[in-house]
């Protein structure tokens, strides 16, 4: 019996580049005589509801026409559904975003066709997954998440430019102007951060980020180092700094050469707690959640994606 595929299409995904561009990845797909049913988002989060509804009707492969965003919704009905277990889906991303962070470790291209071939040859990849619990008006919340979590002056900056990208600024360019215009309006913050190796952090912090993978904003990579099936977060801040230093210093975390900086931090654990006064936000793989407390939980080797990568012993 051929395979099937369940197809969740963002249609603002990219400024719109995913709606421009679905008649050529439906020709594509019906080309490759893929057996899919189809299912265009129309609200936030609708993908997770669409997602848990196809694996209820037996669906386990799923695929995602969109960005970052989309596919951490998709990943988060994966987790979530206890229909099936989780290792029996296989996601697939048919990148049309703009950012392409989380394939840019995980050798998935920014190229729908290049996505589709990938999808057809069948190799999948078992990733970890993250899980962070975060305070959301007073209730304790949680999201997994496939990329990065970034906290601090990183979820700043994202909750800063998230709208003016719904409305159609092209997403990686408005976002590299949010990081110098949020420079003068962000205070540092008092930071905890322990593990179950200890405390790592107990200082004023400027900027944080806890990821499965190494890629954010469009191409920085503050997490240079992270693996994404070794079962470690890998965690990055930077500790207070002068403002002028910053702006002379993110071309650091395009060269995923941020530990030259001598503000910066880099660890690796299995869990991570994290504390602040006041409280700061956090974002993950783009979308701003809620304050600290956080804990984060790693889920090892949890979610099969189609990707060209070859897990390590």
């Amino acid at each position: 019996m051929a395979e099937q595929y369940y197809v969740v299409v963002n249609p603002l995904s990219g400024g719109g580049r995913s709606q421009k561009l679905w008649p050529q990845i439906k020709q594509r797909l019906n080309n490759e005589t893929f057996n899919y049913e189809v299912k265009f988002t129309e609200y936030a989060f609708h993908a997770y509801n669409i997602v848990a509804d196809a694996i209820g009707k037996g669906f386990r492969n799923i695929l995602v026409v969109g960005g970052d965003g989309s596919l951490n919704e998709v990943a988060n009905a994966i987790m979530d559904q206890t229909v099936c277990p989780v290792s029996d889906i296989k996601l697939g991303l048919i990148s049309v975003g703009t950012g392409n962070d989380w394939g840019k470790t995980t050798q998935v291209p920014a190229d729908f066709n290049k996505c589709i071939d990938i999808i057809k040859q069948g190799k999948v990849f078992t990733q970890d997954v993250g899980k962070v619990f975060y305070r959301d008006n007073g209730a304790e919340k949680h999201r997994y998440f496939v990329n990065i979590a970034g906290f601090a002056y990183d979820a700043y900056v994202t909750e800063n430019t998230t709208e003016a990208k719904n409305k159609g600024a092209l997403g990686v360019l408005y976002y590299q102007w949010g990081i110098f215009k949020c420079l003068f309006s962000y205070n540092n913050t008092h930071i905890h951060i322990a593990s179950e190796k200890g405390m790592l952090i107990d200082e004023e912090v400027f900027n944080g980020t806890v990821g499965i993978c190494r890629y954010n904003g469009g191409g920085m990579r503050p997490n240079p180092n992270a693996i994404p099936d070794d079962g470690l977060f890998d965690i990055t801040t930077i500790s207070k700094i002068p403002r002028i230093k910053v702006m002379l210093n993110v071309g650091l975390l395009y060269k995923g050469t941020i530990n030259k900086l001598k503000e910066a931090n880099l660890f690796t654990a299995e869990s991570v707690t994290i504390e602040s006064a006041p409280g700061v936000k956090i974002e993950t793989d783009g979308e701003v959640l809620g304050t600290t407390p956080f804990r984060f939980e790693m889920k090892k080797r949890a979610l099969n994606v189609f990707s060209p990568m070859v897990n390590s012993n």
